[in-house]
């Protein structure tokens, strides 16, 4: 079950419980919907282009053993909830 949690957003839980397991930076940026290579794709900018104004916190890095126990945890709970 904790790898299905995984899976199906269980960084995403651990992120909003336990931020502190994660370095998070914003960036501009948007999904693009037109482009002919990278349509559904979320494409950012790292050189914080001043034009895109939506900015959107990434994970670039985390505490992987962390963030697996904090899954393991939460993920019988899940279960009985369903």
């Amino acid at each position: 079950l904790a790898q299905r949690l995984l899976a199906d957003g269980g960084a995403a839980l651990a992120a909003v419980l336990h931020p502190e397991l994660f370095r998070i930076e914003e960036y501009g940026g948007e999904v693009e919907v037109s482009g002919r290579l990278t349509v559904g794709q979320t494409v950012f900018d790292r050189r914080r282009r001043p034009e895109w104004r939506q900015k959107i916190a990434v994970a670039l890095e985390c505490d992987a053993p962390a963030v697996i126990d904090v899954i393991a945890q939460v993920a019988p709970v899940v279960a009985v909830r369903g």
